[in-house]
């Protein structure tokens, strides 16, 4: 099928330069954020009060940030914090996130690393990745780009004596983050683009990056092995259905196996039973989001230094209406013989014992 050469998976090609620094290093950076604590003085650089703050519209809570314009580099923003006792992994994310939202246009930003008791220095600066990437995160097909510019340096001002667990951290934050923006390339991007087969083949582009083991099943090997269920669902498509099967195994003895299983339908039109033609039904291209989101995860495992064997199964096919389609009443044998009709539940739940009609609704199909 033809792509018009756009990729499906735009950030996995994104490059961000991360750099630890300690507090005597010049930071190069186009945007700095400068933490800002209540019932603390305001860091000198700022040059005013938690009062002066105030009435410009800011206070020192965590998501709140603000800007000050300046002619030279870095432009410094203020950020909130809350209680720097009080900060967890989640409320550093949501102050870096609102750092980056604060300076859209602003490519290269820089961070100081919190030093707390609550908090390593490692977990807060995976958290500052991720939330720095992941608020700048867009995917677009727009010939001529909006929105914020990407980032492309992030610099991390480490606590005295903390640079390693400062790198830990940002090689943990990386992986999650570049995982996280995988899983929403898949969901967002269009049907035409991201096609059951074309699944399969960005699986194996990303399993080889990976250190995953992918296996592909087509139409032909889906029939032998007897998925009924899948192959009933394809019947409609002009797109044939894919398995993919993705194995991680650690370097050490695993310490458990874990099976992951996902669904991708990659267009649910609801076959010959169509869905309502309204805003959700454009929306109908995240269906695939179980198996997007399995295939995201694991091309982090080997990163993150996963210690149990992982194997991660996608169902892919689109579900479209035709001539062929599977129509209801349809009994489909699926994988291990077990049969399933395809029915349209014509009745909706009623609480026990109610009277009066009843109004039609769907449910799944209804194993034999």
């Amino acid at each position: 099928m033809k792509t018009s050469g756009i990729d499906p998976i735009p950030s996995r090609s994104a490059t961000v330069d991360v750099q630890v620094v300690n507090a005597s290093e010049k930071v190069a950076a186009d945007a700095l954020a400068v933490p800002v604590m209540p019932a603390q003085p305001v860091p000198e650089e700022l040059g005013v009060s938690l009062e002066q703050l105030a009435k410009a519209g800011f206070t020192p809570e965590v998501v709140k940030a603000l800007a000050f314009p300046a002619s030279g580099e870095p432009i410094l923003v203020a950020v909130g914090v809350g209680e720097l006792d009080a900060l967890t992994t989640a409320k550093v994310r949501d102050a870096a996130a609102a750092f980056a939202r604060t300076v859209p246009q602003d490519a290269r930003l820089a961070a100081q690393v919190p030093s707390t008791t609550t908090l390593t220095a490692s977990d807060a600066a995976a958290a500052i990745v991720e939330g720095v990437l992941l608020s700048r995160y867009q995917f677009s097909l727009r010939s001529t780009p909006r929105g914020p510019v990407g980032v492309t340096s992030l610099v991390l001002i480490a606590p005295p004596d903390e640079e390693a667990e400062v790198t830990s951290g940002v090689s943990r934050g990386l992986a999650t983050a570049r995982a996280a923006m995988l899983g929403r390339d898949l969901a967002a991007c269009p049907a035409g683009l991201l096609t059951a087969s074309r699944m399969a083949e960005l699986a194996v582009r990303i399993g080889a990056e990976a250190g995953l083991t992918v296996e592909v099943s087509d139409r032909r090997a889906l029939i032998e092995l007897g998925c009924g269920g899948l192959l009933g669902v394809n019947k409609g498509s002009v797109e044939e259905p894919r398995m993919i099967v993705l194995k991680y195994r650690p370097e050490n003895e695993p310490t458990g196996h874990l099976a992951l299983v996902g669904k991708g339908i990659m267009y649910d039109s609801g076959g010959i039973n169509l869905k309502p033609g309204d805003l959700a039904h454009s929306q109908m291209k995240n269906d695939l989001t179980g198996a997007g989101d399995i295939l995201a995860a694991m091309s982090a495992l080997a990163e993150l230094g996963c210690r149990a064997s992982v194997t991660g199964y996608l169902m892919c096919t689109d579900n479209m209406p035709s001539g062929s389609a599977m129509q209801l009443g349809d009994v489909l044998t699926i994988h291990g013989g077990r049969t399933v009709e395809v029915i349209k539940d014509v009745y909706k739940r009623q609480p026990y014992g109610s009277a009066g009609p009843r109004t039609s609704g769907t449910s799944p199909a209804r194993v034999r």
